[in-house]
């Protein structure tokens, strides 16, 4: 079932150098099928466009706070559920040393949650890495421990 999201009175320009449309744009939350429509009007028929997928990737925070010997990596993802992993990179590449679920309690979009706890973790390079799903594309953060 399609709904219309926003409609223009055509009083917004918006400029894509050299062109300039009426309209605005809608900030996306997750992966949208969007098709564009005209409803018509005394010069010009009504016209709709095919549906295209318009994939969101999530931002994805990471902080790496030392406690002794051990240390806590955490941060958030702009998603709502889903899973953020974590991986190390060795001699034979990248391994997956664990996988959490990411917190589905933000209603804000200010983001949600992951922590993969105390963790010994010696020196090289690592990433953050969010699947792709149904609704999001995967994205990844690369950090190093010294």
């Amino acid at each position: 079932t399609w709904t219309k999201g926003v409609a223009t009175s055509g009083s917004t320009l918006t400029s894509a150098y050299p062109y300039v449309f009426n309209g605005s744009t809608q900030r996306l939350y997750r992966s949208t099928k969007f098709r564009w429509s005209f409803d018509g009007d005394f010069l010009t028929k009504q016209a709709v466009t095919s549906a295209r997928m318009v994939a969101v990737t999530p931002t994805i925070t990471v902080t790496v706070t030392p406690t002794g010997s051990f240390r806590i990596v955490a941060g958030k993802v702009f998603r709502v559920g889903g899973s953020a992993e974590l991986w190390r990179y060795g001699p034979s590449g990248w391994v997956k040393l664990r996988s959490v679920t990411i917190a589905s309690t933000s209603t804000d979009r200010l983001g949600n949650g992951y922590s993969f706890g105390r963790l010994t973790l010696r020196p090289g390079s690592y990433k953050v890495v969010v699947p792709a799903d149904a609704s999001w594309s995967s994205n990844s953060r690369t950090f190093s421990i010294v």
